[in-house]
């Protein structure tokens, strides 16, 4: 959703160049290349832990509590950094954004909605590693 809120954003972007025009802006080309920062390390740190899953799974290695802890850590920052992602770019839309027929605003609905699922929320993900990576035994399922 990130990535298409990158694209979306970046199509409506192009072509608006000129004395006091939209591409012109600092303030965009900061948020847009801050957006992508934040989507290319979700991907890369997504890609990772897949690589290592797959890597202990074909050597019969065991996850231990602090691995576990981790993906489910990591998979809630990977959405946590989408979120800000695609609000940066959100916020810098304007008020047309907010029409239902515009595509931006379905994917600024849609993150929200998918952030705000108990798997990835930060706060549960998050105080899960803590507690393992302190010595504590885990509050739940991990």
């Amino acid at each position: 959703m990130a990535q298409s809120m990158i694209d979306e954003f970046t199509a409506r972007i192009i072509g608006t160049s000129g004395p006091g025009r939209t591409a012109d802006s600092p303030a965009i080309h900061l948020r847009l290349s801050e957006a992508s920062a934040e989507v290319d390390a979700g991907m890369a740190l997504m890609r990772s832990d897949i690589k290592e899953m797959f890597e202990k799974a074909r050597t019969g290695d065991p996850f231990t509590p602090l691995d576990r802890a981790r993906f489910r850590r990591d998979k809630a920052f990977v959405v946590q950094l989408g979120l800000r992602a695609v609000n940066r770019l959100f916020d810098l839309s304007g008020g047309h954004a907010l029409f239902e027929s515009v595509v931006i605003q379905r994917i600024h609905r849609d993150m929200q909605a998918a952030a705000h699922r108990d798997g990835l929320i930060m706060d549960l993900g998050g105080q899960q590693y803590g507690r393992v990576a302190l010595g504590l035994e885990p509050d739940g399922r991990v």
